[in-house]
């Protein structure tokens, strides 16, 4: 079962306790750090709607035939494996890295919409990275390049 996401509230609904707004997270603007670049440009992603929704088309094109968007355990949000594939690619990460930075850097988390109240301690299997970003690593470039 997937979201695109599941923890921003929609127009005119409250915020969940605990979950920043992605559009509302406060990042460094002079920090060169290649964390909080990606992070800054995932952030106007997310306030370009129109962008927004092209790039969830094309995620759920990508989910593998015969996966319920109903039914069965609840899967990484589509943002959420977006934003790891992002992190990823344009830091150079391994897996190891990267469910490090996941499950211990708090902007990651807040940009993912983690609730950092009630969510806090709650890590992620290597496992759930591997399997769940191997599907993106060649096809999602190919296919936001072209549409």
């Amino acid at each position: 079962m997937r979201n695109f996401t599941s923890t921003q509230a929609e127009l005119g609904e409250n915020p969940l306790l605990g979950v920043t707004p992605i559009e509302q997270v406060r990042l460094d603007t002079y920090c060169r750090d290649e964390i909080t670049k990606t992070l800054r440009g995932l952030q106007e992603i997310y306030r370009n709607k129109v962008l927004l929704k092209e790039i969830q088309d094309v995620l759920s094109e990508l989910v593998p035939k015969g996966t319920s968007w109903n039914d069965g355990r609840k899967g990484m949000d589509l943002w959420v494996v977006f934003v790891l594939g992002t992190l990823r690619l344009s830091c150079n990460w391994d897996y190891d890295k990267l469910k490090s930075c996941y499950d211990y850097h708090h902007k990651i988390r807040e940009i993912c919409g983690v609730d950092l109240f009630c969510d806090v301690d709650i890590v992620t299997g290597r496992q759930t990275y591997t399997i769940t970003l191997a599907f993106l690593q060649k096809k999602l470039p190919i296919k936001l390049v072209s549409s």
